[in-house]
């Protein structure tokens, strides 16, 4: 016999977990009962091995993460970013700044807080965990989606049925969820690639980013709490991939060739990740 929830959310990252918060957590004024599902087990998803990103929350994500009732406990991991500078510069020897905004420009406080994906998630886990009108079913991939007339339903591999009014596809750019539903996406790929490490420099960054637009694509260094920067690193697909196989010594002597020596010395301090760039619309 198949059980029945107000919501089914497939998908247990950072989008999916907001949506059920917002929809059953202990902050909504009304909880309707939702269902989370994901093929994985969501606990792993919070550490810098698994997606060493960090995200830019805005001043109006930081609201609607107060309002989620999750921003006290994020807080702690957010880096104010409170001076932003964009340089066209093909080396680091020479970067003649194009745009600058500092305090001057965000007479309402910092336009946005550097949080790592790791910390996000853990928070955004914690929170769901905690509310009653939630509930997990992780481990087990979807086998088989049914789109109405009447409620949508969804059957595990493991046999288990659920129905609902409302299924949010939540389950990434290839969703699984969106091909069922029959949404068509259009899009391309990139010959680039973004290298995405976290780093510890000497010097403190004072909440700067800064974004130097380079011949082979944006080199970004972004402020995270402590004396650490996320950078997101672009290069051309095959230039990214030699870079990312070489050896501590030599990958640290090209990110010093691009990140300068404006905060002192640098080490890499955390796993090396290589993203694909695409465009997805659907």
């Amino acid at each position: 016999m198949s059980r029945k929830f107000d919501v089914i959310v497939v998908g247990a990252a950072l989008n999916g977990l907001a949506v059920a918060l917002a929809l059953g957590g202990n902050a909504a004024r009304r909880p309707l009962d939702v269902l989370v599902i994901d093929a994985k087990n969501p606990e792993a998803f919070a550490t810098s091995a698994f997606d060493g990103r960090a995200t830019a929350v805005s001043a109006t994500a930081r609201k609607m993460f107060e309002a989620l009732g999750v921003w006290e406990a994020l807080a702690p991991s957010a880096q104010a970013m409170t001076e932003i500078i964009v340089t066209d510069a093909a080396n680091a020897e020479a970067r003649p700044v194009l745009l600058h905004f500092g305090d001057g420009d965000m007479p309402a406080g910092p336009s946005a807080h550097m949080v790592e994906n790791r910390h996000l998630h853990e928070c955004l886990l914690r929170a769901a965990r905690a509310a009653p009108h939630i509930t997990f079913a992780t481990g087990t991939a979807v086998r088989s989606y049914g789109f109405g007339p009447g409620l949508a339903h969804i059957e595990l591999a493991d046999g288990t049925d659920y129905r609902t009014g409302l299924i949010v596809a939540a389950d990434g750019r290839k969703s699984p969820a969106r091909e069922a539903a029959g949404i068509a996406m259009r899009g391309w790929t990139y010959d680039q690639m973004a290298i995405v490490v976290t780093v510890e420099h000497d010097l403190p960054h004072q909440g700067r980013a800064e974004e130097h637009f380079r011949p082979s694509g944006p080199f970004a260094i972004l402020p995270l709490t402590g004396n650490r920067s996320s950078l997101v690193w672009t290069e051309r697909k095959h230039d990214a991939e030699r870079i990312l196989s070489l050896p501590d010594e030599g990958f640290l002597r090209e990110l010093v060739a691009r990140f300068g020596d404006q905060l002192g010395g640098v080490r890499v301090k955390s796993e090396r990740h290589g993203y694909p760039l695409s465009v997805f619309v659907a």
